[in-house]
């Protein structure tokens, strides 16, 4: 199953960034997302989750005309069990005080054409697999596959 997760920032000066959320920077975003995605990898390790995750940092907003704004993270799960890893990575979000979880919203893609949107807002991004070898052969995907061969193969999936 394909997952997307998006997570936006908000105004807290006391917890998360401790800033306003237009005042949070990229480098700011990037590792607060390393932070939660390896807190991921070691609950995943644990409960034997496989997975893989490509966050995409951007502050373009699509929905507005392209325009640039307030820096936010798109995520994309594909595993087992995706929907807890997504609410893992949610949780995480906001127990740390980055977001509200009315605002990060979590949706089942039913293709990969959510793969194809967030590549083409990336500025930096991160991706991971976890315990993947058998994700890799119902891709029909060698191990050693690089990132961008990986989201290649996800932007064909059809849920």
């Amino acid at each position: 199953m394909l997952y997307s997760l998006d997570l936006t920032t908000k105004n807290n000066t006391i917890d998360g960034f401790k800033k306003r959320h237009n005042e949070v920077t990229q480098h700011d975003l990037f590792k607060a997302v390393k932070a939660g995605l390896e807190s991921i990898r070691r609950k995943a390790k644990l409960r034997k989750w496989q997975y893989i995750v490509y966050a995409c940092i951007s502050n373009t907003h699509v929905s507005k005309g392209d325009i640039k704004g307030s820096w936010h993270v798109h995520v994309v799960f594909y595993g087992s069990p995706c929907s807890a890893i997504a609410e893992t990575l949610k949780s995480y979000w906001t127990k740390h005080g980055y977001g509200n979880s009315i605002q990060c919203q979590l949706k089942t893609c039913w293709s990969g054409g959510k793969i194809n949107y967030v590549r083409a807002q990336e500025e930096r991004s991160h991706f991971q697999k976890v315990n993947a070898d058998e994700i890799f052969h119902s891709l029909n995907l060698k191990k050693g596959t690089t990132k961008q061969g990986v989201l290649n193969a996800l932007c064909s999936y059809e849920g």
